[in-house]
């Protein structure tokens, strides 16, 4: 047990830091949805950082809380159930030659 008041560890959450990759990554000019790791990576460091390894781990733990969903090989979508979740606002593409909605 700490003695001192600055022993006190106060957790930490995240959301906040994954909103903000997220919405880097949205504001990417690719299309809408596909990413590619190299993408992804990108959106991480202009948030948190070039360091290999805060890229690794936030990667991970993008990956592993089921941020992204692997569609082909080295092709990620994003999980719009997580992202609403986060009440960000949904990345929705919507082709110029569409004149209805469904």
């Amino acid at each position: 047990m700490c003695v001192f008041k600055t022993c006190v560890r106060v957790p930490v959450k995240k959301e906040n830091e994954v909103k903000e990759i997220l919405s880097e990554l949205m504001n990417q000019k690719k299309k809408v949805g596909c990413y590619s790791q190299k993408d992804i990576e990108t959106a991480i460091m202009a948030c948190r950082g070039s360091d290999e390894r805060t890229i690794r781990n936030w990667w991970r733990y993008l990956w592993r809380l089921n941020y992204f969903i692997q569609t082909q090989p080295d092709i990620y979508q994003m999980n719009l159930e997580k992202v609403a979740a986060l009440e960000m606002p949904i990345p929705i593409h919507v082709d110029p030659k569409q004149r209805k909605l469904f």
